[in-house]
């Protein structure tokens, strides 16, 4: 019995007789993987229909550019409001989905729940694996992991429902977990694995590999898999050490005294502790007492042009973010999490910050007021990550992002004012005051001037709902991206990251980009890439700047080269951006996006200010 006294000659012995026992086991297991693999394949000769986040999928859809493909059957029946908790448990333990792609394999969720209640439940559980839903098909009853008699006779383990009775299992029905394996070969999809039992017992990158056909897919390298670090490097957009260096080191050269160093990687969805984003008729005057000041009162438009639609919707787009980016960072703050810790005014930054918060979620609250009065799709929010590690981080990221969202809202009210629309006109433009307050104040921190240029640098519609594609974690947002009528291009890196923040003055700067699905894209790679291809700057309110590029170097899709920054000639202090284009001689900034290839790459020119410390705060 546990908790036996032994002598060290008398536990050797015992040890060494378990561990004959435990060897045994292990070849046991080995012999049964081995089996396994060699099971035959069977062809799936139906057309499986699914709903991912961005619209319909088919069984290849899921496999992602992989041979091998793992379903988790997650019990979630269509009447249900929230998924099932043994089935969360199981999850909560599955290995990273992105470890087993590093070994060609593919972890898909499948519920028979409608894919709106599935996204609530993952957003609620902060779940970022692949997540589908099989309403309304086949596939769930096919493979009996929802049992209907009326739709097909019930089996389940293998086991008929006779077979059930006899063993004592009685009156199984509904929804019930299982794993389903898959294999791609080709065109031709094959099931190859299915297990009804002990699913839970099923833990580790290993252990959902060798439920497949190629096994653990060791190779040369057994232990080979992305660490943490590398991983977080992958969602902000980084793809080397030194880049993460570089990028800490523009973030601490400009510290604000009293903020810590170090941290994680945030990440978060929106918060609902204050009725948000419905908000019942107390809740909502809380959130203006926190937010200073009460939400529009005038009446919205009834109906909507098509460039208004889609501008309120980017809105709309962008302050949900918005808001969960300042509630992850109060959050951070309030909680004392490793590198957001406050030593002095804590009390004075949580109030900024929730003052920040609130009056984000007003400005969400009344775009999509404004979609819903005229009948018009509105956006609800979708789970974002944030590649910010300490607070220094994340103050330069909201000065960054308010850079963009105060050109993108330039281009709202032109937007407007083509359809008549007066109202919303004056509701932007003091939206763009309030957002430029609030930017001075990000920049005095970060020891910034706080008004970076006279004029502010204008950002077309299509570059911002790009750029905001790097904060969303992919497959979350609970319905297509393609309801919002704008473009997601391909991300155009400079200086190895999203960002760079560079001195005043004319240098030289690296770029790349993936653009695997770009269209045309392969009339311009390859050879002299000299008059076919320019990056074209937007700085303050000048028409666009297109300069040559140079050094070019392709790999396969992927493009790398160099171009001049023409600081002096053009004075591009504050916030700039740059696109990859196939032509030059634009007009206005919007001009610009249909020539281009990716975008866009977001360039921050310093200009310190000589202030010794921080206002009080």
């Amino acid at each position: 019995m546990p908790g036996n006294i032994a002598t060290p000659e008398e536990w050797r012995a015992a040890r060494l007789a378990l561990l004959a026992k435990e060897k045994a086991l292990v070849k046991a297991h080995e012999e049964l993987v081995a089996e396994r693999q060699r099971l035959p394949m069977l062809p799936v000769t139906k057309d499986y229909a699914f709903t991912g986040p961005d619209g319909p999928l088919s069984l290849k859809d899921l496999f992602g550019g992989h041979s091998q493909l793992v379903i988790y059957h997650y019990m979630f029946d269509p009447a249900w409001e929230d998924g099932c908790d043994g089935c969360a448990f199981t999850l909560a333990n599955a290995p990273d989905h992105r470890h087993l792609a590093e070994k060609d394999t593919a972890l898909v969720i499948v519920s028979r729940a409608p894919m709106d209640k599935i996204a609530r439940w993952k957003a609620r559980n902060f779940w970022a694996v692949p997540w589908v839903s099989s309403y309304g098909g086949d596939f769930n009853y096919d493979y009996h992991v929802t049992l209907d008699e009326k739709v097909v006779p019930i089996e389940y383990g293998y086991r008929s429902k006779a077979e059930l009775d006899t063993a004592g299992v009685k009156n199984i029905e509904g929804e019930q977990p299982g794993i389903s394996v898959f294999k791609l070969e080709g065109d031709q999809v094959y099931h190859t694995y299915s297990n009804f039992h002990a699913i839970d017992g099923i833990a580790g990158i290993n252990g959902y590999l060798e439920l497949t056909p190629s096994g653990r897919n060791e190779g040369e390298t057994p232990c080979a898999f992305k660490l943490p670090w590398e991983l977080a490097e992958e969602a902000a957009g980084h793809s080397k050490r030194d880049d993460i260096f570089q990028q800490e080191m523009l973030l601490c050269r400009s510290c604000v005294p009293i903020i810590g160093l170090l941290g994680a990687v945030s990440a978060a969805v929106i918060p609902n502790n204050d009725g948000f984003p419905k908000p019942d008729t107390q809740q909502s005057l809380s959130l203006a007492k926190e937010a200073g000041g009460l939400l529009p009162n005038v009446p919205l438009p009834t109906k909507l042009g098509p460039g208004s639609k889609t501008t309120f919707q980017l809105i709309a787009f962008n302050e949900l973010f918005e808001t969960a980016f300042f509630d992850s960072l109060l959050q951070n703050v309030t909680k004392g999490v490793q590198g957001y810790k406050v030593e002095q005014h804590g009390e004075k930054i949580t109030k900024i910050l929730t003052t920040v918060r609130a009056q984000e979620e007003q400005h969400a609250i009344a775009a999509v007021a404004a979609l819903k009065t005229a009948g018009e799709f509105s956006p609800s929010a979708c789970e974002y990550q944030f590649p910010t590690s300490d607070l220094p981080g994340a103050i330069h990221l909201a000065e960054t992002l308010t850079a963009v969202v105060l050109g993108a809202l330039q281009g709202a009210n032109v937007a407007f004012a083509k359809e008549g629309l007066t109202v919303p006109i004056q509701l932007i433009s003091s939206v763009i005051g309030q957002e430029g307050e609030q930017n001075g104040f990000y920049r005095h921190l970060i020891k910034q001037v706080p008004s970076e240029s006279p004029f502010l640098t204008a950002v077309p519609a299509g570059f911002a709902f790009s750029a905001l594609q790097a904060f969303v974690v992919p497959g979350s947002c609970p319905y297509p991206l393609s309801n919002i009528d704008l473009p997601i291009l391909a991300p155009l890196a400079v200086n190895g990251g999203p960002i760079a923040a560079i001195e005043p003055k004319d240098q030289r700067l690296s770029f790349s980009a993936d653009l695997t699905g770009v269209k045309n894209c392969t009339a311009y790679m390859g050879g002299d890439t000299a008059d076919k291809l320019w990056l074209t700057y937007a700085t303050g309110q000048q028409k666009p700047i297109s300069v040559p590029i140079d050094k070019v170097k392709w790999t396969d899709k992927k493009i790398e080269f160099e171009a001049d920054f023409p600081f002096e000639k053009n004075v591009m202090m504050g916030f700039s951006h740059a696109a990859l284009t196939t032509g030059k001689d634009f007009q206005t900034v919007d001009d610009v996006v249909c020539a281009t290839l990716a975008a866009p790459a977001i360039i921050q020119v310093e200009n310190t200010s000589d202030c010794k410390k921080l206002a009080e705060l």
